[in-house]
């Protein structure tokens, strides 16, 4: 035991205890990025974190009874090419000549892509329909100081996952925008907001 001198066990509780929230809704998250169903992952990885916090009751969707709403904005770039970023590029006669066929000139595909996406995570006590309403706006970003509001904050993440390209028939060179694989980086960033959203904010309010 004399060993372990300057460490102490540290209880996991309910974080927002202090605010005296002892219940909290999480509505599915807002979509607002250039990825379609986005939301869903983050939604699904934010309530498994609040879940795991004893005296936390957690209810899905909007409950006017709880004593706070965590609120969700998935963000991106405008565009689905500047969120998901290409690089390495190889020519398809080096990787799938037989996708390419005899009556195809060469071109490049990529080899890896980078997705980034922002998470603007927001906590308000008993909020009214109308303050709902209006974080679902781009005023969302400069509602703060408000005393039913106990953070409002941006996580963002970046992924990078190698492409895929099957080489048995000419027309599936289309098709190495892999969105199963795109799917699994999508979930790795929920995963990774919500333990960034953990460590750097919802212990440092």
């Amino acid at each position: 035991m004399t060993s372990c001198a300057g460490y102490k066990a540290v209880e996991r509780g309910n974080p927002l205890s202090q605010y005296g929230v002892k219940s909290v809704s999480i509505p599915m998250f807002f979509n607002k990025s250039s990825l379609a169903g986005a939301a869903s992952s983050f939604t699904s990885s934010f309530i498994t974190l609040m879940s795991s916090y004893p005296g936390l009751k957690v209810d899905t969707g909007f409950s006017k009874d709880n004593d706070a709403v965590l609120i969700g904005v998935v963000e991106s770039q405008k565009t689905y090419s500047n969120t998901v970023v290409n690089a390495q590029q190889r020519t398809v006669s080096s990787v799938a000549p037989n996708s390419l066929g005899n009556k195809r000139n060469d071109f490049y595909v990529p080899a890896t892509s980078r997705v980034e996406l922002r998470v603007r995570i927001m906590l308000l006590k008993k909020p009214t329909q109308a303050e709902l309403k209006l974080l679902r706006t781009k005023y969302a970003t400069k509602l703060r100081g408000n005393r039913k509001i106990i953070f409002n904050e941006v996580v963002t993440v970046n992924n990078t996952f190698n492409r895929e390209i099957f080489d048995d028939k000419a027309g599936q060179v289309n098709f190495t925008q892999n969105y199963g694989i795109l799917h699994r980086s999508i979930e790795k960033l929920a995963k990774q907001a919500a333990v960034n959203f953990e460590e750097s904010i919802l212990y440092a309010f």
